[in-house]
């Protein structure tokens, strides 16, 4: 059975092929400097759009499995900001690993229905998807459930 319940004519591959896979491995995220402790609340009601986030709705908390990477996603939005690099251990047992499929359809693909491939994932109690990143060689981590209990260690690196 698939986990995601769509027309298949319209599943891509990456997401046919997928498999979950549990992630016990550093993250990082980037953050103004300004900010003195790092909130884990996943999901979380932004007041905004994101890709994988509805305004109002739902939205993951996103991080980077390497510094790099993580400061890379900062600064394409706020590129006129210093940033602060955190560093969180966390143990996932549910994450959807769309970063290692050959076709890279998350690249290629603007027009992904982003937000309800998220709805799909909230339904579907998987805790993460992990993808290529758009601004750099690393991947992203987009976190939807995350307890206290997942949390190992959350320190301010940088």
């Amino acid at each position: 059975m698939d986990v995601i319940q769509w027309p298949k004519e319209l599943v891509p591959d990456a997401v046919r092929n997928a498999e979950l896979k549990p992630i016990d491995t550093p993250l990082f995220r980037a953050t103004s400097p300004d900010i003195s402790s790092l909130s884990l609340n996943a999901p979380r009601v932004p007041g905004y759009d994101t890709r994988l986030g509805v305004r109002g709705l739902f939205a993951p908390l996103y991080f980077s499995g390497d510094k790099k990477t993580a400061e890379n996603e900062y600064l394409y939005h706020f590129p006129e900001f210093p940033c602060a690099l955190w560093k969180v251990e966390i143990t996932i047992s549910k994450c959807l690993d769309l970063a290692s499929q050959q076709d890279r359809f998350l690249l290629r693909d603007h027009y992904f229905p982003w937000q309800f491939f998220a709805a799909c994932i909230l339904g579907a109690k998987i805790e993460a998807v992990q993808f290529q990143s758009y601004r750099g060689a690393g991947a992203n981590y987009a976190i939807f459930h995350l307890s206290e209990r997942a949390v190992k260690d959350v320190k301010k690196i940088k």
